[in-house]
């Protein structure tokens, strides 16, 4: 099975080794990474509706290029259990949000509640358990706030958006409920999109299908009542389906959603990797994950588990479910044959038919690609970045990108 480099990386032994790394990096914030290569930066904090206080990190222009007002602007939105970080951990010339600001961008790295600059409330502190109440639903919620005070802070009318995995899942499932959201989101840029996850491999389906006639309460105790604090007996159980052992086997992130394939693979950059991934996330967020691969064909809200909390909710006993037939702004997809989360029967068999044609202007599958190497591959940037970036300079926004 194609699932995980991480069998190889544990079985060759090379996991004393990379952690025997220095790189200053490991240590590093990302408003550090970006200024340790040359590049300005700026730390805005937005304030949710609900009291979350979220920094966004901006690039407002190329290592040698000089600040100008009425730069195209580009949002990118990290995945699962991930943080800005994931957008500059290569190098310069491989990294996305670098890559984009030399090409002449206004660059803003989206960070969630929760994550690792996610972790202030205006009322709540993280050790209280309802800070955690949240899953994906609340983070596509999030994005008319980051996204109008980019266009506040830009003068700009609308921008680029760039999701991966989780950040694409957001703002399809903002889109599909906000038409008028569409007006401000001039490209939608879906990198290892997920909709329906009836067909996840590995781990997590065993997971999802194993655990998935446990209770709430059943589940909060296997992976705690707020943050998503795995049990160690649950992830050795898991590391045993991909490796026997080494730090890399206990990364919660690679277990469940893959690492970067074998061809793609910058083993010299995996310290960096894994000091800044996974971020936190909630045991809620994790959970809806898990419903949504045992839902048929569908994506619901996250659901309760209990009727009245539903109806509390949702003024119904069961969770609504996404209309993904509603999107309404210019979607480009890049999807990869190896990724084990974004599968490719889900996004042919459900995404491709259900999205409105008129609004598709882009389907690219692209070969050797695995989940993460949409952020971490080192085919990256000149088959997905780049191209992203020539099309975004061509004045006829209908040209195709050709993969």
């Amino acid at each position: 099975m194609k699932f995980l480099f991480l069998g190889v990386l544990c079985l060759c032994g090379a996991s004393a080794q990379i952690f025997a790394s220095s790189d200053p990096e490991i240590s590093m914030t990302t408003p550090q990474i970006i200024q340790r290569w040359g590049y300005a930066v700026e730390v805005h904090t937005i304030t949710t509706i609900d009291g979350y206080m979220i920094d966004l990190h901006r690039i407002p222009n190329g290592k040698n290029g000089v600040r100008t007002a009425n730069k195209p602007v580009v949002l990118m939105q990290h995945g699962l259990m991930a943080d800005s970080s994931v957008w500059v951990s290569n190098l310069p010339q491989q990294s996305a949000a670098f890559l984009f600001a030399d090409a002449g961008f206004d660059v803003w790295l989206g960070n969630l509640r929760g994550n690792t600059y996610g972790m202030r409330h205006k009322t709540l502190s993280p050790q209280n358990p309802a800070f955690w109440k949240f899953s994906f639903d609340d983070a596509a919620s999030t994005l008319p706030a980051f996204v109008n005070y980019i266009l506040q802070m830009t003068n700009q009318q609308s921008l680029n958006y760039i999701g991966h995995s989780q950040g694409a899942l957001m703002m399809f499932a903002r889109l599909s409920e906000d038409p008028t959201f569409a007006q401000k989101i001039a490209n939608h840029f879906a990198l290892a999109p997920l909709g329906t996850m009836n067909n996840v491999k590995g781990p997590l389906f065993t997971m999802a299908k194993t655990l998935g006639n446990l209770t709430q309460d059943q589940l909060f105790s296997l992976f705690g009542a707020g943050q998503l604090i795995p049990r160690s007996d649950l992830v050795n159980q898991l590391k045993t389906q991909v490796c026997q052992s080494g730090p890399v086997c206990d990364n919660f992130l690679f277990l469940t959603s893959g690492s970067p394939s074998a061809s793609q693979f910058n083993i010299s950059r995996l310290p960096i990797y894994l000091s800044h991934t996974p971020s936190p996330s909630s045991t809620q967020n994790f959970i809806h994950y898990l419903q949504n691969i045992n839902a048929q064909g569908v994506v619901p809200k996250y659901d309760f588990g209990n009727a009245q909390l539903n109806i509390a909710k949702y003024g119904q006993p069961s969770p609504p479910l996404y209309d993904f037939s509603k999107i309404n702004a210019p979607t480009h997809l890049f999807w990869g044959d190896l990724d084990v989360f974004a599968d490719k029967i889900d996004i042919e068999n459900w995404l491709l038919p259900i999205l409105n044609k008129q609004w598709l202007r882009n389907n690219i599958e692209l070969p050797n690609f695995a989940h993460m190497d949409f952020v971490w591959g080192l085919n990256a940037a000149n088959q997905v970045y780049m191209p992203i970036i020539n099309f975004l300079r061509g004045a006829q926004r209908q040209q195709p990108i050709m993969g």
